[in-house]
């Protein structure tokens, strides 16, 4: 059976629980809720350069729970976020990249997020990498380096990734699974287990 690698990309992305998702958990976001703005304790801590504040408020732009929905507001917070190397930034600009939300869809833009925050690692970032090298999006098509960000994500129990590696892995010789492999024994380091 062949595995649709496209569709685990928007998967892992909605599927991250307490992470960047795209998008509110559902459409409809109450009227009382819609016009509400993050707090000025809040502001105010993500105003002085606070990373986790910065990304909450992201966050709530993002999902469009207290605050109203804004992919572009968002975006701007998880990018002041990511200039203190939040790995939750890095990763919800990646996912709003790759769906084009708040900025055109860019997959070269996305896979630059997710490799900064697999670097941290981050196991959904890890997982839309690999997916990204398998189907070249936003980088060359290059299955070596495609199983080898699954097999860390695999590792770390990412939905869906052991599937995709079995899939990535049919389609590889021999020897570019040894190269596979030993390239994720370099960077297990990196597998920190990171759940978002």
């Amino acid at each position: 059976m062949q595995f649709d690698l496209r569709a685990l990309l928007v998967v892992a992305a909605l599927t991250s629980g307490g992470a960047a998702t795209a998008g509110p958990a559902n459409d409809k976001i109450p009227a009382d809720r819609a016009e509400v703005v993050p707090s000025e304790s809040t502001n105010l801590l993500a105003d002085r350069g606070d990373a986790s504040e910065q990304f909450r408020v992201g966050l709530m732009y993002e999902r469009g729970q207290g605050a109203k929905q804004d992919y572009a507001e968002a975006r701007r917070w998880y990018l002041k976020a990511a200039e203190h190397d939040d790995p939750r930034a890095e990763f919800g600009l990646g996912v709003l990249a790759a769906r084009g939300l708040g900025a055109p869809q860019d997959y070269a833009e996305a896979v630059k997020w997710f490799h900064r925050a697999a670097d941290h690692g981050v196991a959904s970032a890890q997982f839309n990498l690999g997916v990204m090298y398998a189907h070249s999006l936003g980088v060359p098509q290059d299955y070596v380096l495609a199983r080898t960000w699954l097999s860390l994500a695999a590792v770390q129990g990412e939905e869906g990734a052991k599937e995709a590696l079995d899939d990535v892995t049919s389609r590889m010789t021999a020897a570019e699974i040894g190269i596979a492999e030993n390239l994720a024994k370099q960077l297990e380091p990196l597998a920190w287990n990171l759940r978002l």
